[in-house]
């Protein structure tokens, strides 16, 4: 199997952007400043009307929609835990946050990519997310684009076919020492 890709925030929520305005995200630095191609980190970086960090702290469920330029982006809120993003054994896109796991990582890669999602029951409908381009990224809502190459942060780039999805969410606890968190894709 192949090796899964984690990544982990730096304490901020996820962001999942597409190519179309992931430069336009950006992170703790004062938006209005950024806009201009000035690079001005925010004294108060939790201002929704500041920065689009702000805006993401604003997310209290596991998944929130923001809009840039016309176009939806995902905010993964919550905790801030080490995710990844593959497709599953049923061949749906997910995204898997982990509270905690005592497999170590390939073992764990190995369940995930074995994961049937029919298994699950407890699917709660989150919300609907409509993906207008095939490119996307998923990095620390606190970074913006520019920054996560200069830096060696974390940061996925992901493919997913274009189209309008249902996103569930299940808190999935296949045994005592393995809680995850599982968001589904669902195309409409």
């Amino acid at each position: 199997m192949d090796k899964l890709n984690w990544i982990a925030s730096a304490g901020g929520p996820l962001v999942f952007i597409s190519d179309n305005i992931v430069k336009k995200w950006s992170g703790v630095l004062i938006r209005g400043e950024f806009l201009k191609n000035n690079i001005d980190v925010s004294n108060n970086f939790m201002d929704p009307d500041e920065t689009d960090y702000g805006k993401a702290c604003l997310v209290d469920d596991y998944l929130g929609v923001l809009t840039i330029d016309n176009e939806n982006l995902l905010i993964l809120g919550e905790e801030p835990l080490i995710t990844t993003f593959l497709k599953s054994f049923n061949n749906q896109y997910i995204f898997v946050r982990c509270y905690y796991s005592d497999d170590d990582e390939e073992a764990l890669d190995d369940y995930l990519q074995k994961l049937d999602l029919n298994e699950i029951h407890n699917w709660i409908e989150s919300i609907m997310f409509e993906i207008l381009s095939e490119t996307q990224y998923l990095f620390d809502s606190a970074e913006y684009f520019d920054s996560l190459s200069q830096e060696n942060l974390d940061f996925l780039k992901i493919t997913v076919k274009k189209g309008i999805y249902k996103l569930f969410t299940s808190i999935y606890e296949p045994n005592s020492e393995t809680k995850l968190i599982i968001h589904k894709f669902e195309k409409i």
